[in-house]
């Protein structure tokens, strides 16, 4: 007799019927207007559609999804040479839009910088307002006296004086209405103007806080600082991912990295430095390799609060750097942000005032370094180095 078929089988065996892809199939999968490889994980019946989750080749895991049938296509040599051309559009609009962009931003600025034989707005507009007051002046002395004066009668003197009966002849106001701003240390009234005599020690010490350059000096430009050389810090396609990784839990999963680290930096050095000395124990000094690790250390302790966080962890750094005052940094990070340090570590280097020699010296050394760290990528970088923030923390950082 022939074994029944549980529930289970039976909606199974009705599933694959309805499916054109099976379980651990390859196929290419839409995301947006481009085809990337994908690997078939999971399928299920959901508003009368069938979806895969799909896994995509050589992302995370953390870009797995669900995706409708109609999103998915086989696996075949007509499909590739249809993701090869939506490629190709798609990095022909990107240039396109690039350069428009260029374009618009190079019209922008010569909108603004006008030209030696072109004068610019301003100049035009003051020479119109000069013209018109010069034509004001010539319009006003040109017209008849008769026109000009007025005959005024003067105050009354106090009693007991001679009134003044002889008509004053006015000036003619100004061409325009400029007015000539008063002086700070005048005040004036509608009869007298008293000036207004400040304390020996006040205007004494007004002079001491104003500082003129002589007539014959000027203000001296500050020096540009460009890079002596340019400094490229390899990583390997490992050590890469792992960035990726990073910034996709810290930023997207809103997950924090656990501090103190469980290895940090200082330890992962001075294992490094143990591991080179086995390799050579004949040799008892490491030398310059020991202080090109020294000067790395140095450079993380002083560039992690301003150019290795997201805004994210700040708030944990102010609270780690707040209850281990006299510790250095690199005591209580660990690799991952190690790791961040070696993408800006050649822009860095490039403007320090090193020879060349001793370049060729400290290169190598770094090179080797990354090496031992992609050896030794699945213990250094693992996922149980971050933890999920807290309400009370994500609170916090959206207060600030």
């Amino acid at each position: 007799m022939a074994p029944t078929k549980t529930r289970f089988t039976e909606v199974k065996e009705k599933l694959s019927s309805f499916c054109l892809f099976t379980i651990g199939e390859k196929v290419l999968c839409y995301h947006g207007s481009v085809l990337y490889e994908a690997k078939i994980i999971r399928s299920e019946l959901k508003d009368k559609m069938v979806h895969y989750l799909v896994h995509y080749g050589g992302w995370s895991k953390n870009w797995d999804e669900w995706v409708p049938e109609n999103r998915t296509l086989k696996y075949t040599e007509a499909n590739l040479t249809k993701q090869k051309e939506l490629m190709a559009q798609c990095k022909a609009l990107w240039k396109a839009k690039k350069s428009k962009a260029k374009q618009a931003k190079k019209e922008a600025k010569n909108a603004e910088t006008p030209s030696p034989g072109r004068k610019s707005d301003k100049e035009t507009v003051a020479k119109k307002t000069e013209v018109k007051r010069t034509e004001s002046v010539a319009n006003v002395s040109a017209s008849k006296p008769s026109e000009r004066e007025k005959v005024t009668m003067e105050r009354p003197a106090k009693r007991g004086s001679t009134v003044n009966t002889t008509p004053a002849i006015v000036p003619p106001p100004p061409p325009s209405p400029v007015p000539v701003p008063v002086p700070p240390t005048i005040t004036t009234t509608s009869c007298t103007t008293t000036p207004v005599v400040e304390p020996p020690q006040i205007a004494e010490q007004k002079r001491k806080k104003t500082k003129l350059l002589p007539t014959n000096e000027t203000p001296q430009p500050m020096e540009e600082v460009t890079p002596k050389r340019e400094v490229v810090v390899k990583l390997t396609d490992g050590l890469k991912k792992v960035l990726v990784d990073d910034q996709d839990l810290i930023l997207r999963q809103k997950q924090l990295l656990v501090l103190p680290a469980h290895t940090t930096i200082d330890n992962i050095i001075s294992v490094y430095l143990e591991y080179e000395q086995s390799l050579n124990p004949s040799n008892m000094k490491l030398g310059s390799k020991e202080e090109v690790l020294k000067g790395i250390k140095d450079y993380f302790n002083v560039t992690l609060g301003s150019q290795l966080l997201y805004k994210f962890e700040r708030p944990q750094y102010s609270e780690i750097l707040s209850s281990n005052k006299d510790k250095p940094l690199s005591s209580l990070y660990g690799a991952h942000h190690l790791l961040r340090l070696f993408v800006k570590l050649g822009l860095l280097l490039s403007y320090t005032n090193i020879n060349e020699k001793s370049f060729d010296m400290i290169l190598p050394h770094i090179d080797k370094f990354i090496a031992y760290m992609e050896s030794n990528l699945t213990t250094m970088f693992t996922l149980e180095a971050y933890e999920v923030a807290t309400p009370e923390y994500y609170r916090r950082c959206l207060s600030t």
